[in-house]
């Protein structure tokens, strides 16, 4: 996408560029169309590329894309995926605090943040806590293992988050200064808990 500025005036103006890659030429070059909206560059891709009729297996042509030509094997998961090229995000929050997302999945998630709603339990009987995301969840049980996997190299101290372990560290931040080769950033991470 370029955001050039338009010569005749000071005001910016945006154009969406396709940057797909034709086949029929040798070497591949550019399509390089330009659209004044976003939408008709997605409606440009969906029709004059994607939905090129005897395809079975659909590939990303986009210029530098790092799927590097690994098919998909449905039209709909490149079309999702060409939102990653245009900055598409269809799916808008419908609680009115203008967020949009690229995936009706993490609008879903979004919107919890919203109802409240957290669907995902931790699976420890002792434990109540609840998530609005599975991913939160899965950081969360690390809390549980008896084994913390992130140490502190001063004083030995362990803990479930290298998160935990950064703030942490902060106390030993005198010690650190008068060390030159520690680096507070990188944990250290102990290989026979895994």
């Amino acid at each position: 996408m370029d955001r050039p500025v338009h010569p005749k005036s000071s005001l910016n103006w945006t154009r969406f560029t396709c940057q797909w890659l034709e086949r029929s030429a040798d070497p591949p070059q550019c399509c390089k169309k330009n659209y004044c909206t976003m939408q008709e560059l997605i409606s440009h891709l969906t029709a004059e590329h994607v939905n090129l009729s005897g395809q079975s297996s659909y590939v990303c042509l986009w210029e530098d894309c790092s799927r590097q030509r690994n098919p998909f094997k449905a039209k709909y998961k490149l079309i999702n995926h060409l939102r990653v090229h245009t900055g598409e995000k269809p799916f808008q929050c419908s609680f009115g605090c203008g967020r949009a997302f690229a995936r009706a999945e993490n609008l879903k998630i979004h919107e919890r943040t919203h109802t409240g709603e957290k669907p995902f339990r931790c699976p420890f009987a002792a434990c109540e806590r609840r998530f609005a995301n599975s991913s939160d969840k899965q950081k969360h049980i690390r809390v549980h293992a008896l084994e913390k996997q992130y140490i502190c190299m001063h004083c030995n101290k362990s803990y479930s988050h290298a998160s935990s372990l950064r703030k942490h560290a902060k106390v030993h931040l005198p010690v650190m200064e008068s060390t030159q080769n520690y680096n507070y950033d990188t944990s250290y991470k102990d290989p026979s808990l895994f």
